[in-house]
């Protein structure tokens, strides 16, 4: 079984300068800081770059070799001092060999006295886990996705899938005759395949070879002198046009406001695009004890990465718009055994602190209650706050809100057509984000199901420091009650057996933890329906032969960290940066992976043919 993290790189230091033990080579020079100005900044004209930036523009930079991190904060801390508050940088870097989180969070804390970036790089700095990682600073200000793993590979993926060129580029990997795979033609082939007529490049080397590679692509170079520190760098301009993925949409329609509805106007709103969420229950209450919280593999396919980085990805979202992490303890039930919760804790051992096993002594200390088994703790779980999510979405200008319900969706060449119970609606775009497939969408053959739940409201005594999953879950709502349950119903129950079941599994799973009786004194109830897929996946993305009908459901009970994944997905898709998940994870959640399955088997699970629809 392939491992899941990615090799770290082996850093030394000689006096405040690190080198590449791997590449024999110096990150930056003694000057850092002002070694990226006169060789990136500079050339690329940043300043100007950053302060012309207009109203809602997003200035997008490229980089090959994050490495220290060194030319990102430089750059982030200049955006914020010189471009409209209003404007947004994003840098996309890639990186073969991250620095490892803990020698990353020693360099931080010595560069953060003078360049302020780094205390937010290093309280965000993520995991060496493979494929995209995205971090939001500076308020949102500053946008940082960063890939882990070849530059060729990340490049690759990120073919085809941007709406906007780049404006600029530094290529900052070792030297090539050390480190020739950041320098080939096909990397900068694909690094051209982003540019625009005047994007920039810059770069610390001015060999030859990488000159004429770079001509060849369609970048207009010319030498930079750099004495006395050496003798030239390089920098040049694009001289070509850029092919966009999409054409990006004006108004879009969001059908269902639960959390996948939310977080998809959310995510509408941060890349421009106008929408109307229709609320079908408008009526419906804030669901109390959802939690951010994921069901981790040890390996390394397609779906075992998307469910990391769809975590990730949630836990950096939620923390952006102010919902604070109180962490999480997993202790083992029927979903995660001692040894599989072994194997999950050796894999990811080395992947800094976004996970750990942690003994019942340090468990007991994180939980606030004695407990006598050992844990997997993720600090960065929290209880989600969604009528505040749902309020901040509200706030939004570019946001509608229509309670009414869909009886009909139709799709033409110029937008869909949505047939409402009191009226009709026009868009260039429609995303259904309810809890199962509506009825007029029945003939996408989905293989999506209803599965009723309820929770439970008791008071909390005693009270937990942070939500447990194991045997079901507790998850406090505030230092007077807590959430327990949440009963899984292929048919719906009544509310007392529900009840009774959510009592008797919580009581248990209390006692064998603690060693004591719960004490359990229920005095409320929600209960709610999950739509779930066959495979267990969300259903993510455009629906077959359509450009304007997308889904983004079938969450079942990992919609806290799946929910603002599907957001991402579908504004990518609708106009927006691209989301940050790979191609491979991408599609593990597209409608299309049903159609398969269903030539071999025919259709299951809910899925009706479009004959039977």
């Amino acid at each position: 079984m392939s491992r899941p993290t990615l090799p770290t790189a082996r850093l030394r230091w000689q006096d405040d300068q690190p080198r590449s033990a791997e590449f024999g080579d110096i990150y930056h020079a003694a000057d850092g800081a002002a070694e990226v100005e006169r060789v990136f900044l500079g050339p690329l004209a940043f300043d100007a770059r950053a302060a012309a930036a207009a109203t809602a523009h997003t200035l997008r930079i490229g980089e090959i070799g994050f490495g220290t991190g060194l030319n990102f904060a430089v750059a982030a801390d200049r955006f914020v001092a010189l471009a409209p508050p209003s404007a947004t940088l994003h840098w996309v870097s890639f990186e073969a060999r991250p620095i490892d989180p803990g020698a990353f969070a020693a360099l931080a804390a010595r560069r953060a006295r003078t360049l302020p970036c780094y205390r937010a790089l290093a309280a965000q700095y993520p995991p060496p886990l493979p494929g995209w990682h995205r971090r939001r600073m500076a308020g949102g200000r500053v946008l940082l996705s960063l890939y882990l793993g070849t530059v060729e590979a990340g490049l690759d993926d990120l073919d085809g899938r941007m709406n906007a060129p780049f404006d600029g580029w530094l290529l900052d990997g070792f030297d090539p005759r050390r480190n020739p795979d950041c320098w080939s033609s096909t990397v900068i082939g694909g690094v051209a395949r982003t540019a625009t007529a005047g994007t920039g490049i810059a770069t610390f080397t001015a060999a030859g070879a990488v000159r004429r590679t770079l001509e060849a692509a369609g970048f207009r170079m010319t030498r930079i002198d750099q004495r006395p520190h050496k003798r030239h760098t390089l920098a040049g301009r694009f001289d070509g046009d850029f092919a966009a993925a999409r054409r990006p949409c004006r108004h879009v329609a969001v059908v269902g406001a639960g959390l996948a509805g939310i977080t998809t106007c959310d995510a509408l709103t941060q890349a421009g695009i106008h929408s109307t969420l229709i609320e079908t229950h408008p009526a419906r209450t804030h669901l109390p004890g959802i939690v951010l919280h994921t069901r981790l593999m040890a390996d390394d396919r397609p779906v075992s990465r998307l469910r990391r980085a769809a975590y990730l990805d949630a836990a950096d979202y939620y923390g952006w718009r102010g919902i604070a992490a109180t962490g999480a303890l997993q202790f083992c039930g029927p979903n995660l055994d001692r040894e599989r919760m072994n194997r999950i804790a050796d894999a990811f051992a080395d992947a800094g602190p976004w996970l750990r096993r942690v003994d019942p002594s340090s468990a007991s200390s994180l939980l606030g209650l004695p407990v006598s088994e050992s844990a997997l703790y993720f600090p960065g779980s929290r209880p989600l706050a969604t009528d505040v999510l749902a309020a901040h979405v509200a706030a939004q200008v570019t946001v509608e809100r229509r309670a009414d319900t869909v009886i009909h969706i139709a799709a033409d060449d110029d937008g869909v057509e949505l047939t409402l119970e009191h009226g009709r609606l026009r868009a260039d775009a429609v995303v259904v984000a309810t809890n199962v497939v509506p009825e007029c969408l029945a003939a996408a053959a989905l293989e999506v199901l209803p599965v009723w739940g309820q929770l439970e409201v008791a008071a909390a005594t005693p009270h937990l420091a942070m939500p447990v999953f194991g045997d079901g879950y507790f998850a406090p709502t505030s230092r007077q009650s807590l959430a327990i349950g949440a009963s899984y119903e292929q048919r719906p129950w009544s509310e007392s057996r529900a009840r009774d079941f959510n009592i008797t599994r919580a009581a248990r799973f209390f006692t064998r933890i603690t060693g004591r009786p719960a004490d359990i004194r229920v005095i409320g109830s929600a209960r709610g329906v999950r739509g779930i897929a066959s495979d267990r996946l969300p259903v993510i993305g455009a629906l077959a032969g359509s450009t304007r009908i997308y889904v983004n459901l079938a969450h079942g009970s990992n919609g806290s960290a799946t929910a603002p994944m599907g957001a991402a997905i579908a504004a990518e898709r609708l106009g927006g940066s691209f989301a940050p998940f790979t191609k491979a994870e991408l599609a593990t959640v597209a409608p299309e992976r049903f159609a398969a399955r269903q030539a071999r088997r025919g259709y299951r699970h809910g899925a009706r043919p479009p004959s039977a629809a």
